[in-house]
This record gives structure tokens, C-alpha cells and sequence, in this order.
């Protein structure tokens, strides 16, 4: 009996190291996925941010386009395509914003019409789109088309 009691002896140990093993990895998982769950979170702000500063640049194109340059439309669409507009104090200052603005002449009847084409790209970087930077886990990128006629 006695042989029996000291080859049992041992078993202790093992049950607690995997035990503790066991626990260490649960802990680790439950950290990861903490960490993900955070920033998960911080991006979808951040892209909440990005399409409030997509929409500001689309809402100021439109508002040059239409009511500055009521008299000549095609020439405000020329002055803002391809710009950053300073949108400070409208957007958060860690984005930059892109607009982009095409025309096309259509006739309808006797009517000429404008169609405005305005794409608008918004980022938290120094310009956007950034090829470069849209590798790191915190870059956010939103793109908003908005087509007017306000000829009709």
C-alpha cells in the first residue's frame, strides 16, 4: 500500500499546472479580445467623424456651386473640384477633406440642364485618399457622392 501512496504523490502538481496553464490562456484570450473590442469601437467613432467631414465637404461644394455661383455653375464647379476646403471649426481638425466636381450638360426640350457629379473624400490624414497611411489599424476613409440638378 504504502508503494501506491508515493507514485500518487506527484499528481497534485500536474493538476495545478495545468490548471494554471489552462487559467493563463483564458486570460490572455479575454485580453485580446478586450483590446479588439476597443478598438473596434474607436474606429467606429472615428468613422462616424470621417462621414460628418465627407458630408461638410459635399454640403459646402453644393452651397458654392449653387448659390455663389448661380450665374455661372459650371464655374463653380470648376473652382471647387479638386480642392481641401478649410472646414475648420465644422469638422474634427484631425481630417482632411477632398472634393471633387464634374458637370454634364444635358437638354431637355429647350431647357439646358446641369447635372453636377460632387464625390467628396474625407480622411484622418494629412490628404486623402492616403494609400500610404490606410495600412495602419487607425485610418478611416469615407467617400459621399451627391448628384445635383438645380435646374429643375
Amino acid at each position: 500500500m504504502r508503494s501506491h501512496l508515493h507514485s500518487v504523490r506527484g499528481l497534485g502538481a500536474i493538476m495545478a499546472l495545468v490548471i494554471l496553464v489552462i487559467l493563463s490562456l483564458l486570460a490572455a484570450a479575454l485580453t485580446r479580445f478586450s483590446s479588439t473590442q476597443q478598438l473596434t469601437s474607436a474606429q467606429d467613432i472615428l468613422s462616424s467623424h470621417a462621414w460628418n467631414a465627407a458630408r461638410s465637404g459635399s454640403e459646402w461644394a453644393l452651397y458654392v456651386v449653387i448659390e455663389e455661383s448661380a450665374a455661372n455653375r459650371e464655374a463653380g464647379c470648376a473652382s471647387v473640384n479638386n480642392t481641401t476646403p478649410n472646414l475648420a471649426g465644422f469638422i474634427d481638425s484631425r481630417f482632411s477633406v477632398r472634393v471633387k466636381c464634374e458637370v454634364e450638360q444635358y437638354t431637355e426640350g429647350a431647357r439646358p440642364i446641369s447635372v453636377f457629379t460632387i464625390t467628396t473624400i474625407a480622411c484622418n490624414a494629412a490628404s486623402c485618399p492616403n494609400d500610404a497611411a490606410s495600412a495602419s489599424a487607425g485610418y478611416v476613409e469615407r467617400v459621399r457622392t451627391v448628384i445635383a440638378t438645380p435646374d429643375i
